[in-house]
């Protein structure tokens, strides 16, 4: 594999939405009444997925010379934040509150700062993952 320049279209967008979702993991995330099971993004910063592809797509990001190693890498990385908020977003109620996996409690729960973390780390991925089909269409 060989190592290219960085020309990645789409780099400082991408930069810009994954510091949308660290801002995003301090705002409230997901709780039924704030003064009770209020919670953060930083609440969730515990679980191996959300950290290890939130720190390690900021990282690779930033590298000027990546292989096409680096790049899937760094693909999966930035998919692992929108999994494991998905993830949350579905269970964080199950063990302490309800019981049970409901779709209508993880919508009616969710806050701005999860969504904002959501949406913003996806648009990262789907950005990256675009300039990546278009940048192997080039070659």
């Amino acid at each position: 594999m060989s190592v290219k320049k960085s020309n990645y279209p789409f780099n400082k967008l991408i930069l810009l939405l994954l510091l949308c979702s660290v801002i995003g993991i301090f705002l409230p995330w997901l709780y039924f009444n704030r003064s009770v099971d209020y919670t953060t993004g930083l609440d969730f910063l515990v679980a191996p997925l959300f950290f290890s592809g939130l720190v390690g797509s900021i990282i690779l990001s930033l590298l000027r010379d990546r292989s096409q190693m680096v790049d899937i890498v760094n693909l999966i990385a930035l998919l692992l934040i929108p999994a494991s908020c998905a993830f949350q977003f579905l269970t964080w109620h199950i063990r302490g509150i309800t019981g049970r996996l409901d779709l209508a409690v993880s919508f009616s729960t969710a806050h701005y700062g999860f969504y904002l973390t959501f949406f913003s780390s996806l648009a990262a991925a789907l950005l990256f993952a675009a300039g990546l089909v278009k940048r192997r269409r080039r070659t």
